[in-house]
């Protein structure tokens, strides 16, 4: 009886307020939102710290505040949490009451389209039946030939000083092209990279504009964008295409999209993907896949070759493991230091240090309501570094993500992939590619010459300037 009742009052709770979600469990829990600091006129305070520096600018609230907090910049009103417990109701439980925050929508949608990424309702969910088979075990280990031969084909045998973050951008790009359109996207790999860097720098600058211009504004800027965003499209659609012509026969990603079939669509002509969201999805993964991946396997060459010792013991790994012959699917599971380096790199440095949210109607937090329109702001980057989730949490501790260590982590406070439904999609990929590709690398040379770099938080968390290592052949240093 006591279980009736408890859960009658929870229905009679929800009835009452009809047009609100609460994001409580208990009837009686009570989460306080503690106000934050003042930011002067129209919180232009607050924009000026957060394009210097937004790390520094959460850490403080964090540390001044505690797990929630709220605060204005203009009509906003930003909360951010980083509670576990409320991210799961947020991310997870309540996730389809959420979307992408306007500012991520508008810039974003200029070139990802309706991919995944912004995709939500419906549309969003048979776009996600259609390209989960995409990324499913088998069809992720397929292409692991192709990331061994990237990296052998752009780190050869001498050795160099080389700017890693550069040459890891480039080879996470040509990887991921390489999978989806096959190998006639190297031709273009030089020009493609140069736009898309061009298009990340851009995109920041359209997100932080406290005034957003239409795109046709006679700025060069504006200019350079539209030139940029045609490029891409322009060369996703070639690529789309010619795979029609070939009659859909070479095995990548992208003909696994034009060819998949919802079976839960009752309209048979509705059943597979346009050629314009094939064009968007690849667009998301082509962005994606590349900006993300290359920062992320940046920030684990940076903290390998700062520990030496565990860079050696990852090379005995690799070679008690590999041998003389190159790495394959097999390898895996067994390169477990390698593997536990890759998650805490992740940890340490999110490539993605920011999950933003609004609601799409009123949500009560406690005696808080979010309109829509107000923002919730998750900082991965202070979630990760915690001092009541992680121990040492500044600290480089592979073995955090041993098999016996990781039961201890508490859920939902190492997210670097988001969480819940909406949890990017190429987590394996990631992971298959960071082993794979460090692997090939570590094989044959040692990463030295590190010097601590200055933290840019754009679009992703990357070191300013680069990262400048030497990389030496194992073969000079034995």
């Amino acid at each position: 009886m006591p279980t009736f009742h408890k859960k009658s009052q929870q229905c009679l709770i929800l009835f009452l307020i009809k047009n609100k979600i609460v994001l409580t469990k208990e009837p009686n829990l009570k989460i306080q939102i503690h106000p934050g600091p003042k930011g002067g006129l129209f919180g232009l305070k607050f924009l000026g710290e957060i394009k210097e520096n937004p790390l520094k600018f959460y850490k403080a609230l964090h540390q001044n505040f505690g797990e929630t907090v709220s605060y204005r910049i203009g009509p906003v009103k930003i909360f951010q949490l980083i509670n576990p417990d409320h991210l799961h109701e947020i991310l997870v439980e309540k996730q389809k009451y959420f979307h992408k925050t306007k500012p991520v929508l508008r810039v974003l949608s200029k070139w990802n389209g309706n991919g995944l990424l912004l995709n939500s309702g419906d549309s969003w969910a048979k776009q996600r039946r259609l390209i989960n088979p995409s990324f499913k075990k088998e069809s992720v280990e397929s292409y692991i030939s192709i990331v061994v031969n990237q990296v052998k084909s752009l780190f050869l045998d001498e050795k160099k000083s080389l700017n890693m973050a550069a040459k890891l951008n480039e080879l996470t790009f040509r990887v991921v092209a390489e999978a989806l359109f096959g190998q006639k996207v190297n031709e273009v790999a030089p020009q493609f990279i140069q736009q898309v860097e061009a298009l990340q720098e851009l995109a920041m600058k359209e997100m932080m504009a406290p005034v957003p211009l239409p795109d046709w504004f006679p700025l060069p800027s504006k200019r350079k964008l539209r030139k940029t965003i045609s490029f891409i499209h322009q060369t996703v659609d070639r690529f789309i295409t010619e795979c029609h012509l070939e009659g859909l026969k070479k095995k990548n990603f992208l003909t696994e999209m034009l060819m998949a079939k919802d079976d839960d669509e009752e309209d048979e002509f509705k059943r597979g993907m346009t050629d314009k969201q094939a064009r968007d999805e690849s667009v998301n993964l082509l962005l994606g896949g590349n900006e993300t991946m290359g920062t992320a396997l940046t920030w684990l060459c940076y903290l390998l070759a700062k520990h030496p010792e565990i860079q050696d013991k990852i090379y005995d790994e690799i070679i008690n493991t590999l041998g003389d012959r190159d790495f394959q699917k097999e390898d895996l599971p067994h390169l477990k230091l390698l593997s536990m380096s890759f998650k805490e790199a992740l940890r340490l440095y999110p490539p993605v240090y920011l999950l933003s949210r609004e609601p799409l109607r009123p949500i009560e937090i406690g005696e808080e309501t979010i309109q829509p329109g107000h923002q919730i702001h998750i900082p991965l980057f202070v979630l990760h570094r915690s001092e009541k989730w992680f121990e040492d949490p500044d600290e480089f501790k592979p073995e955090r993500f041993s098999e016996e260590n990781i039961k201890k982590i508490k859920p939902n406070t190492y997210i670097p992939f988001g969480l819940g439904p909406r949890a990017c999609i190429g987590e394996r990929f990631a992971h298959m590619e960071a082993v794979a590709s460090m692997a090939t690398l570590l094989k044959k040379f040692k990463l030295t010459g590190v010097e601590e770099p200055e933290l840019a938080a754009k679009v992703s968390l990357y070191p300013k300037g680069g990262l400048n290592l030497t990389v030496l052949p194992r073969n000079n240093n034995e």
